[in-house]
């Protein structure tokens, strides 16, 4: 299945471009904190996490190993009427063409309303699994980052940029959220067209 691709900033955006980044995580949200779900180890058999944090990796909400991701980004209406890439003006093309004619009220699109058709980085899902957000490993920290100016190592650095986005809704470093963890790798050109041609079978009810 082709899916849109969690929320990233322009720098993490550039980041899965190059290569640099090929890990995020996300908070597990649970409606109730009291509901048990059931986790399924390397062995395939159920196993429980903890008293709180029981999981089941098909309720992670940006897809399963094999799913693509179409990178979401902002769209804008060009000065011509073209939709254009809102970071740089780069046309969308869809199907070989270039679009010439938005077709929305407003100019601008966030990256969560672009249509996965106007997409143009892919990434397939390779693994999905949930820990504990400090159990990060440094190998992982820097697929997550990397270190910047004044950080000893990636986890340091990975600690940081977590807090910066998530300390002021409480769920910082410390709080220790249990996590969603998606690492992927490049989608080739045939995976992309296999999965597009799969979704079209679908809606045709075929």
């Amino acid at each position: 299945m082709i899916r849109r691709s969690p929320p990233f900033t322009l720098e993490m955006r550039d980041a899965i471009r190059t290569g640099k980044k090929t890990q995020t995580r996300r908070i597990v949200k649970l409606s109730d904190p009291t509901e048990t779900y059931a986790c399924y180890g390397d062995d395939g058999w159920p196993e429980t996490v903890d008293h709180y944090g029981k999981w089941r990796r098909d309720r992670a909400p940006y897809g399963q190993p094999g799913d693509i991701w179409a990178m979401a980004e902002p769209l804008r209406r060009s000065g011509s009427g073209m939709v254009v890439y809102a970071e740089d003006g780069t046309p969308v093309w869809v199907d070989g063409l270039e679009t010439t004619s938005w077709r929305w009220k407003r100019d601008n699109l966030t990256s969560m309303q672009m249509p996965t058709a106007y997409a143009r980085t892919y990434r397939l899902i390779t693994d999905v699994r949930a820990e504990r957000l400090q159990d990060v490993s440094e190998a992982d920290a820097l697929a997550e980052s990397v270190p910047g100016p004044g950080f000893l190592n990636a986890t340091d650095s990975f600690r940081s940029l977590w807090d910066s986005i998530y300390l002021k809704d409480g769920h910082g470093w410390d709080a220790n959220d249990w996590v969603f963890v998606y690492t992927w790798r490049d989608a080739t050109a045939d995976e992309v067209e296999r999965h597009e041609n799969r979704g079209r079978r679908r809606e045709g009810g075929n």
